[in-house]
């Protein structure tokens, strides 16, 4: 699993093409010991409105403004995770409501779970602050990454629906309400 996310995080330079002039903190002391996390932010989610696009992850946040990031917790290179939240803001992202439910794997299937990767606080021009708690997804049947639910419950996304080369993003904005993303990566032809 390691190996699919670091294959991932060097995928992920080409995420966004303009740079934002965001600073992104990294502290080394915010390592974790494991290949995943556990976010620890709560849930309290606004009105859904699942299947909504957006040109940007921005575009979600406006009219706040990201000025600063400072990582929380983390798994992985850290220069990889300084790349992928650097280019977040200006990433196309799908809107997927207050909460991600994995459906479980069916017979003749794999399931998916998420692999959590980082964890941060978002700090606003306004000063106003945020949390990020950053996923890849990968196959596997019934894990203990995430409980999924049954196969065809009503809410529940497969594989079908959840690409594994994509960066999935719970956002808490400064008023508490949770948001659900999923950013698809544009791999260099």
């Amino acid at each position: 699993m390691r190996t699919i996310l670091l294959c991932l995080a060097l995928s992920l330079t080409s995420l966004a093409q303009p740079t934002p002039d965001i600073e992104v903190v990294v502290p080394p002391s915010a390592a974790h010991p494991q290949d995943w996390l556990r976010p620890r932010i709560r849930e309290n989610p606004k009105p859904a409105y699942p299947g909504t696009s957006a040109h940007s992850l921005a575009e979600f946040v406006a009219p706040e403004v990201i000025s600063r990031i400072v990582v929380d917790q983390y798994a992985g290179p850290p220069d990889d995770v300084r790349g992928y939240l650097t280019t977040l803001p200006t990433a196309i992202a799908q809107y997927f409501g207050p909460s991600l439910v994995l459906c479980k794997a069916r017979a003749g299937t794999t399931g998916s779970a998420l692999a959590w990767t980082s964890t941060s606080t978002v700090t606003f021009e306004s000063g106003r602050r945020g949390k990020l708690a950053i996923a890849t997804v990968f196959p596997g049947a019934v894990t203990h990454y995430a409980v999924p639910a049954p196969a065809g419950a009503p809410g529940c996304f497969g594989t079908d629906k959840i690409p594994f080369d994509s960066l999935y993003v719970s956002y808490v904005d400064p008023d508490g309400y949770s948001w659900y993303f999923a950013l698809p990566l544009q791999r260099k032809n």
